[in-house]
């Protein structure tokens, strides 16, 4: 079996690199990206429990830092989307984590490449969690805020809360029923794009599009709600 199956593509050292820490105990950072798929015994479920709450914490600061203006429920909106999978993916290919997990026969792509991209995912949070318990919470700290920082500071509440929960409270509160939402998808593979069209009462309102189908209806609802909101002004 080719050692891509069951091992890494790359070395630790390179995830080390990537976050600029150099552990002390590098079988934190081992246990870290084993998978359970290779090792049973692995660390890493446990890491990603300790993670979890770390990276939770430690947005949660953040946030509440640089949004003082923000109400708790905008607050626990942004936390949600700084701390959901979309993101954690995004930082597992900054921290070269896609190549780094070690996973046994059944967990690699006959390219080497991770049939789940979740373990990436998960791993994120185990990486965190031994960055803390080898540096401390100031380590883990510094390492969430170089890599979370710039979207902490230019996410606004408008862009996370649920346009389409409060669009669909908004309708039903005037006894106007759901909204509808009409999508498609333009393009092909990777460069797919939606167009959505919210409707109310069967008056298009608002039209969003986006890479992602939510992303797409929620812009479409928030657009709707604002319409609606300026005919009642």
């Amino acid at each position: 079996m080719p050692k891509r199956h069951r091992f890494a593509n790359v070395e630790p050292s390179a995830v080390e690199e990537a976050i600029d820490w150099r552990f002390t105990d590098p079988e934190l950072l081992r246990g870290a990206l084993t998978h359970a798929s290779l090792d049973p015994h692995t660390p890493m479920e446990r890491l990603e429990f300790l993670g979890d709450a770390l990276l939770g914490a430690i947005i949660a600061e953040l946030v509440f830092r640089a949004h003082p203006e923000a109400s708790e429920g905008e607050l626990t909106a942004m936390k949600a989307h700084l701390v959901r999978k979309e993101t954690l993916l995004e930082v597992a290919h900054a921290w070269r984590l896609f190549d780094a997990v070690r996973t046994g026969p059944g967990e690699r792509r006959p390219d080497g490449s991770l049939a789940s991209p979740a373990i990436a995912a998960d791993a994120v949070e185990a990486v965190l969690a031994a960055v803390y318990l080898d540096g401390g919470w100031e380590a883990a700290r510094r390492l969430v805020a170089r890599f979370w920082g710039d979207w902490v500071e230019g996410l606004r509440p408008q862009d996370v809360v649920d346009a389409k929960t409060a669009l669909q409270e908004f309708t039903q509160a005037r006894g106007w029923g759901l909204p509808e939402y009409e999508v498609e998808d333009r393009g092909v593979g990777k460069l797919v794009r939606y167009r959505a069209i919210c409707r109310v009462r069967g008056e298009a309102l608002g039209e969003g599009e986006a890479p992602r189908k939510k992303d797409a209806e929620r812009i479409a609802a928030r657009k709707a709600l604002a319409a609606l909101k300026a005919k009642e002004a």
